[in-house]
């Protein structure tokens, strides 16, 4: 049988034997657009076109002459007498009766959709061993490379919905450790996606690893409001605040839950006090308030990155960084309050005094973003005591 190898290295065997090094890689190109192209068989124009674009009209169909009969001679005839390729004046086919596999082909192909045997599909993940062509380039043929990086594309997007069709079989039949390490995988290529957010996360509920599943959800919310300005739906935020309830020693495990609780839920209120006159003045005072009343760690919803702008504002959270600009800090205290919001704790502040210009802003910004997780209260007369919980 006839093996051709198009993702990573390029490789040609017949029979067992490699056949590699005496093919070139021109012949091996003219056998990929056999392959994507319809029934496989494409005009001789087209194929001069594609991978001789800048040769005269008898140097190109010399050029494609010489590969055809490299490959004819390199590839045997079947006892049967079939060749593996069918040559006529004017098309070039690869003949399906010949006894033939490629990874391209068997990618392409597959109906992933409709395939519920995870072997088979385990089969098909193990041909995916790097990209289309690997490193290899074809200098002046545009075209051609057009071809390839659609190709590449086109390859990537089947591979996702493989991941996917497998993750769900492994969730389906529990078994739990091999899902994992798909769910790997498909988040290197996606890893925006909700469903297997949520697949995750009940895996980790599975096997009682609460603190697992909490530490996840707040790095997907992280990345979510980061890279896309965007939040996990009400359902995945319902879902995290369901293991929470389940295990109050997991939620400890990631801030210091404390009696205060209500409802198997974490609240928190702080008190804090605007200055109209100095920029900033009422986050910084949030901050610091949150710092201090021994409830949260901040190193759980910021990155030290983070938390180093966010110092610059209010330096008892951390080491600040040099010159940061405010939209920086600003964004810092965003993340955290969103993140914090984002993870089931409902966040009361009872404000005195009246804010800054940016402090309104943000917060305003920030009440629409945390909706009922972040309930703020104008209170002038309000103590200037910081409680951890009411």
């Amino acid at each position: 049988m006839l093996k051709l190898k198009f993702l990573g290295q390029l490789k040609m065997e017949y029979d067992g034997k490699d056949l590699t090094s005496q093919v070139s890689g021109k012949s091996m190109a003219l056998l990929a657009i056999l392959l994507v192209e319809r029934n496989h068989q494409a005009s001789r124009r087209k194929l001069i076109s594609y991978l001789w674009p800048d040769s005269d009209q008898e140097a190109g169909r010399y050029n494609l002459r010489y590969n055809l009969w490299q490959m004819k001679k390199l590839i045997p005839q079947e006892l049967s007498g079939e060749h593996f390729l069918i040559i006529t004046k004017d098309t070039c086919r690869i003949n399906e009766r010949f006894a033939y596999t490629s990874d391209l082909g068997r990618i392409l192909s597959a109906q992933v959709e409709h395939t519920d045997d995870p072997s088979e599909l385990e089969s098909l993940y193990s041909l995916f061993t790097g990209d289309f062509f690997g490193e290899q380039t074809f200098h002046g043929c545009d075209e051609f490379e057009e071809m390839v990086v659609m190709q590449r594309y086109c390859l990537e997007h089947k591979k996702l919905q493989l991941l996917k069709k497998l993750i769900l079989l492994y969730y389906e039949r529990g078994e739990q450790e091999k899902c994992l390490q798909v769910l790997n995988d498909c988040e290197a290529l996606d890893p925006y996606d909700e469903t297997n957010a949520e697949i995750r996360i009940r895996i980790f509920v599975a096997m009682g690893s609460f603190g697992e599943a909490v530490k996840f959800y707040k790095k997907f919310y992280h990345k979510l409001a980061r890279d896309i300005g965007a939040e996990p739906s009400d359902k995945l935020k319902d879902l995290i605040g369901k293991v929470r309830n389940r295990s109050g020693s997991a939620v400890q495990n990631s801030w210091e839950n404390s009696p205060g609780s209500r409802d198997g839920r974490v609240h928190i209120s702080l008190s804090a006090t605007a200055l109209s006159q100095v920029e900033g003045y009422l986050l910084a005072d949030i901050a610091g308030a949150l710092h201090q009343c021994g409830r949260i760690r901040i190193s759980s919803f910021l990155e030290p990155d983070q938390i180093s702008d966010l110092a610059f504002i209010q330096p008892i959270c951390g080491k600040p960084a040099e010159n940061v600009p405010m939209v920086r800090a600003v964004n810092a205290f965003i993340a955290l309050i969103s993140s914090l919001c984002g993870s089931g704790i409902t966040l009361e502040l009872f404000i005195n005094g009246s804010p800054d210009v940016l402090s309104a802003e943000v917060m305003r910004l920030l009440e629409h973003r945390c909706g009922k997780n972040l309930v703020m209260r104008r209170k002038k007369d309000h103590a200037d005591g910081r409680d951890s919980g009411r």
